[in-house]
């Protein structure tokens, strides 16, 4: 996890779900996080913030993030690997394979292919 935000850091990538403070953005991206957490182990690092918190507003600043949702994906190094930016949101099957190819290790070492 990024070094400014006060969160507990696990090995693998994390995957920020930022709403664009609407209440409908916020349930569409909660929906696509509640589902990965179903098909993720535990120590996936799904942080879901509306974009008008403070921390929200930190990460936006350093990826130079201006459109709202987005959903990024970030390295154990801090790399921006990859987002999803408006409105267009992805499934959650493609987040999640995503994320494998990011380096996180999918529950019982199973491949998650997009649909």
């Amino acid at each position: 996890m990024l070094s400014f935000t006060k969160r507990h850091d696990h090995d693998g990538p994390a995957t920020y779900f930022i709403s664009d403070g609407s209440h409908a953005s916020e349930q569409a991206l909660g929906r696509i996080a509640d589902e990965l957490r179903t098909q993720l182990p535990e120590t996936a690092q799904l942080v879901q913030l509306s974009g008008k918190a403070r921390e929200a507003v930190q990460i936006c600043d350093f990826y130079d993030i201006t459109t709202l949702p987005a959903i990024l994906i970030v390295r154990d190094d801090d790399q921006l690997y990859h987002s999803w930016l408006g409105v267009q949101l992805p499934q959650p099957s493609d987040v999640a394979y995503t994320l494998s190819q990011a380096g996180l290790h999918m529950r019982g070492d199973q491949s998650v292919q997009p649909t």
